[in-house]
């Protein structure tokens, strides 16, 4: 079987299994596991029926993510998909229950009565290991493989299509931290071009939450019945797929969102208590459908219209955009599935590599980005400070500059 890339880099790639129950990314996290046990107990996360089948022998396991956490007479409730499971709260650390609220979960359960309880909970937490991503980038490095090669690399695609590589990049810049603040990022493209893809591998490798419907506050910041906080809280990004889909519903949920993509704060929310006053700056990257069109040379007042075309509120769409650090527009037909190596970067190692480039990206003004005001201004030194080092390495980055890309980019 043919490697991507380079044949040296094959020592940084593991096989992406297909199955078609479950999820590629779940193999990838459990290199070197029996293949037929993961898959069971991820079926277990997410069907009912599989869960009571196999809790009728005694203890069932299952491996998933709750889409809330919430106490209740003494008792944490972990709701998942197939099976509301509670543990008492006595059994439960600090450590865990900080784990529980942010980690993928593998869990041993059995039913008692109406209840599912738990036997032991352990947390999937990829550990940071900055190292593998400083050797990866040294590899890139003296291998001469460019920083938008490597990524399309890492999420399983052959790197042939210069341009597929470039939109793969700009994606991923929004897992990268500048100052420990994010890029917020926005496109709309033709379907097949991988979006999906790289949302749900992001889920597992980032820790991102990944909703494919318009959000509420609920699901966003936290449920008011319950108390259990929401998706900005309990996951280090938010991926809206789709976009182009929900028109007027998403408003509410952009309104609620714009105050925590500017100041971290996240403080909306519906209900008599009010959700936790701390700083969290997580990225919000918005997906969408578009067929082929014309497009305007100025980007953003283009994806603007758009927008507003699709029944959003320019009183909202306006604001939106001001956060938005990467605006993408996609034009040319792209099929991603043709790309498709068989291999991808392990998550372990593509989160190591987006850790090492945040902490080697060093804040700096650059005068390239003294055009601009304000946000716009901060976006751009903040992209040429990641990309001067990284990106810049390329040719093509002479043909769109950061200065170039913070206005809005099609491709």
């Amino acid at each position: 079987m043919t490697v991507p890339g380079k044949q040296s880099i094959a020592r940084f790639l593991v096989p992406a299994r297909r199955d078609g129950d479950v999820p590629a990314e779940i193999f990838i996290h459990f290199q070197g596991s029996d293949v037929e046990k993961v898959k069971k107990a991820y079926l277990n996360g997410v069907s009912r029926f599989h869960l009571e089948r196999d809790m009728l022998s005694g203890e069932a396991e299952l491996i998933g993510k709750p889409s809330s956490v919430f106490i209740d007479r003494g008792y944490l409730h972990l709701r998942f998909p197939s099976a509301d499971v509670t543990i008492p709260l006595g059994d439960v650390s600090e450590e865990l229950y900080d784990a529980i609220n942010y980690s993928w979960l593998y869990v041993r359960v059995h039913r008692s009565g109406k209840y599912v309880n738990a036997r032991e909970i352990r947390p999937l937490i990829l550990r940071k290991k900055t190292e593998y991503g400083k050797e990866l980038w040294e590899y890139c490095v003296q291998n001469d493989v460019g920083f938008s090669e490597i990524i399309t690399i890492a999420y399983g695609y052959h790197p042939k299509d210069l341009d597929f590589n470039f939109l793969m990049m700009l994606r991923f810049l929004a897992t990268v931290k500048v100052a420990g603040v994010p890029f917020h990022y926005l496109e709309l493209s033709p379907p097949n071009t991988g979006k999906t893809t790289f949302a749900v591998r992001n889920t597992f490798a980032f820790n991102w939450y990944y909703i494919d419907e318009a959000p509420s506050y609920a699901n966003l910041i936290m449920n008011a019945k319950t108390n259990a906080l929401g998706a900005v809280y309990r996951s280090d990004g938010i991926v809206i797929d789709e976009i182009d889909k929900y028109g007027n519903e998403l408003q509410d949920a952009i309104q609620i969102m714009l105050t925590g993509m500017s100041h971290g704060l996240w403080t909306r929310a519906k209900g008599d208590r009010p959700p936790p006053k701390v700083v969290r700056w997580i990225p919000i990257v918005l997906f969408g459908n578009t067929g082929s069109q014309r497009f305007i040379d100025d980007i953003r007042n283009t994806m603007a219209d758009i927008l507003i075309a699709n029944k959003m509120k320019e009183s909202v769409v306006t604001p939106l955009l001001d956060r938005i650090g990467l605006v993408v527009l996609v034009n040319k037909q792209m099929n991603a599935s043709d790309l498709v190596s068989g291999y991808v970067i392990p998550d372990t190692i593509l989160k190591s590599f987006s850790d090492y480039i945040i902490e080697n990206t060093v804040l700096k003004e650059h005068e390239q980005c003294a055009e601009f005001q304000g946000r716009r201004r901060d976006q751009c030194n903040h992209l040429f400070s990641v990309l001067e080092w990284t990106y810049c390495r390329e040719a093509n980055c002479e043909k769109q500059p950061p200065s170039l890309l913070v206005k809005g980019i099609l491709i």
